[in-house]
C-alpha cells in the first residue's frame, strides 16, 4: 500500500515540477535600411516562443511577429500559415491592406489577402518556431501614402521598401522578462529631423 500512495505521489509531484522546464524566449533583430521614401530608418522584429518539454501536455508555440520601422506607426504583424487571419497556406507572412497598401507595380491591391510581407530563413522554414539565427523578409508591396491622418494629426506610416532581394536580419534570444538582453528601442530623435 505505501508502495502505491509513493508511486501516486510521483505521478502528482513530476508533472508539477517539471512545469518549470519549459522555455520562454523572446526573439528580436534591428537592421537599418531604406523605407520607400528613401530615408534610412531602423526596423525591428520581435517575436515570442514558448517550448515545451516533450512529455509535456502544451504544444511548442510561437506570437506573430512584430515589424516596426523607426518614426512610423506602421506595425505589421507577420504570422504563420495556421494562425487567425493569415493571408499565406505555405509560408509565414503578412497581409497588405488595400485602403493603406500598393503591390509591386503601384497598383491598387485587389484583395485582403494580397501577401505583403514573407518571412523565412536559410532553411527555408515556413513556421516561426522553426526560424534560426538568420531570418529573410522580402517585402512586395509599397504604402498607398507614406503619411496618413489620424483624427487633427498626421502620422507616418511608411515602412521597408519593396525588394526582390530578401532583407537580412540576424536573430537574438534571450529568456523571456530578462534584463540583461532586450530589444533596443528605436529612437524616435531622428524624426523629428523631417519636420
Amino acid at each position: 500500500m505505501m508502495r502505491f500512495y509513493r508511486t501516486l505521489l510521483v505521478l502528482i509531484v513530476l508533472p508539477l515540477v517539471g512545469v518549470g522546464c519549459a522555455s520562454y524566449q523572446s526573439h528580436y533583430s534591428v537592421i537599418e535600411a531604406a523605407t520607400s521614401s528613401g530615408k534610412e530608418r531602423k526596423v525591428r522584429l520581435t517575436w515570442r516562443t514558448a517550448h515545451y518539454p516533450s512529455w509535456h501536455w502544451r504544444q511548442d508555440k510561437a506570437t506573430p511577429i512584430r515589424m516596426e520601422t523607426q518614426c512610423s506607426r506602421r506595425v505589421w504583424r507577420i504570422k504563420d500559415p495556421g494562425m487567425e487571419e493569415s493571408c499565406s497556406t505555405d509560408s509565414i507572412g503578412a497581409c497588405g491592406d488595400p485602403a493603406l497598401d500598393l503591390d509591386t507595380d503601384r497598383e491598387l491591391l485587389d484583395s485582403t489577402e494580397h501577401q505583403c510581407i514573407t518571412v523565412s530563413d536559410e532553411k527555408g522554414s515556413d513556421r516561426i518556431l522553426e526560424l534560426g539565427e538568420r531570418v529573410e523578409v522580402t517585402v512586395s508591396c509599397y504604402p498607398r501614402h507614406t503619411e496618413i491622418e489620424m483624427g487633427d494629426e498626421t502620422a507616418n506610416a511608411d515602412y521597408l521598401r519593396a525588394s526582390v532581394v530578401p532583407y537580412n536580419f540576424r536573430v537574438r534570444a534571450a529568456p523571456l522578462g530578462s534584463l540583461t538582453q532586450r530589444p533596443p528601442e528605436l529612437d524616435d530623435s531622428v524624426c523629428d529631423l523631417d519636420e
